[in-house]
Order: structure tokens, then C-alpha cells, then sequence
């Protein structure tokens, strides 16, 4: 896994890419604490993962959680196929309602997080 951080005036900019898996789920645990808190808005590039799997969904979704419970603004864009895919294969995909964590958006809603972008 590899990532990189930047942040504009008020958007952070975490890029993610390579293998999300349970092997590296504290670097991607410390990769998306760090920059929840260096930003008030987050936005989470998972267009160049090549592999993930569910603890890396996990993951995102605390990270959510977190984010929402700071009134942090955090999104995923792109997502990507391989995230997709295994969203889908998990059942997060079909999710309309959000969990009961988020401020009325679920992460893997595409077009509730295009609308929020």
C-alpha cells in the first residue's frame, strides 16, 4: 500500500493505491487518521487500489463514522473498480439509508457522495 496526503485550503486529498489488505491495515488505519485530522473535509482516492478486502472496507466505514461524529466532511472520489466490486461482493453496496452512524449520507451511496462532493 502506498499513499500520499495533500491538502488545499479546506480539502484534504488522501490517495490511496496498491493492495489494501489486513497486512497493511494499520499503516491505512494511521494513513486516514492522520488526515481526518489535518482536514476539515477529507476526500479518499481509491481509483489506483489494485486490491482490497473487507478489513480495508472497515476501515473506510470507521473512518466515516469518525468523521461524521467530528462533523467532518468525508468522501470517497473515485472509488474505483476494485473497491467496488468488493463493496458489492460484502453488501455495502446496496445500502440506501446509511448506517445509522452517518449524518444522513452511507460511503457507499455514489450518488449521494457525487451529490455532497
Amino acid at each position: 500500500m502506498k499513499h500520499t496526503f495533500s491538502q488545499s485550503t479546506e480539502d484534504g486529498l488522501l490517495a490511496l493505491s496498491g493492495e489494501l489488505l489486513i497486512e497493511n491495515s494499520s499503516e491505512l488505519k494511521s494513513a486516514l487518521c492522520e488526515a481526518l485530522a489535518s482536514s476539515p473535509r477529507l476526500i479518499v482516492d481509491l481509483g489506483k487500489v489494485t486490491a482490497a478486502d473487507i478489513s480495508s472496507l472497515q476501515l473506510l466505514c470507521s473512518a466515516h463514522r469518525s468523521a461524521s461524529l467530528a462533523g467532518t466532511s468525508f468522501r470517497i472520489d473515485p472509488t474505483g473498480e476494485v473497491i467496488r466490486s468488493i463493496a458489492e461482493n460484502a453488501g455495502y453496496s446496496c445500502r440506501t439509508k446509511g448506517c445509522r452512524f452517518a449524518i444522513g449520507i452511507c460511503l457507499w451511496d455514489p450518488e449521494a457522495q457525487q451529490a455532497r462532493g
